[in-house]
């Protein structure tokens, strides 16, 4: 494989890394992009968030939020700043597995933190305020629960810090509805 010659050229560099886990991610690989990621770690190649990012997307897909919950927690004891995007692939991961009470807990840290760091130490969540997508992922979360009350919920603090909702907004919030036993 390309990466194994890189490797062996002593010319794996971190952008060459990620590259191998988004091809395992769009692959629909999972554990070959996290394989990747840990062969990054063992060759010394420090992961930035880009990085990092394309692992938690790489999980997200599969649905796996506890490993995905472990990588954003895994970026702060590297002194990698988790990012917006860090924390909509570990709400998608949340949504993917049912699990909406950890995506609620995703995004009530982020808002609690609002991009001011505030997570703590070893607690794996600052630097990020919720933008729409973590609220449409929040959303798709409850809606596939079928949870009506979250889902106005969520919608209201969604509407409160000033972001429109979208087709995303609109589809998820019907088919929580639809799942919730109320019509659209």
């Amino acid at each position: 494989m390309c990466l194994d010659a890189a490797v062996a050229a002593g010319e794996a560099t971190a952008p060459v890394f990620t590259a191998a886990v988004v091809a395992c991610a769009r692959a629909g690989d999972p554990s070959a992009a996290l394989a990747a990621f840990r062969r990054m770690e063992a060759a010394g190649v420090g992961a930035d968030v880009v990085a990092y990012n394309a692992l938690l997307g790489a999980l997200a897909t599969g649905g796996d939020w506890e490993a995905a919950w472990a990588v954003v927690s895994s970026m702060r004891r590297a002194n990698v700043s988790p990012n917006d995007r860090s924390y909509n692939a570990l709400l998608a991961a949340c949504a993917r597995a049912g699990q909406p009470a950890r995506a609620m807990e995703v995004l009530a840290r982020m808002e609690a933190d609002d991009g001011a760091g505030g997570g703590g130490e070893g607690s794996g969540f600052g630097y990020a305020a919720p933008t729409a997508v973590s609220y449409n992922t929040a959303l798709a979360a409850l809606a596939k629960a079928g949870d009506v009350v979250g889902l106005q919920a969520v919608l209201d603090r969604m509407l409160a810090r000033g972001l429109a909702p979208d087709g995303y907004t609109l589809a998820a919030v019907a088919g929580g509805l639809e799942r919730g036993g109320r019509a659209a």
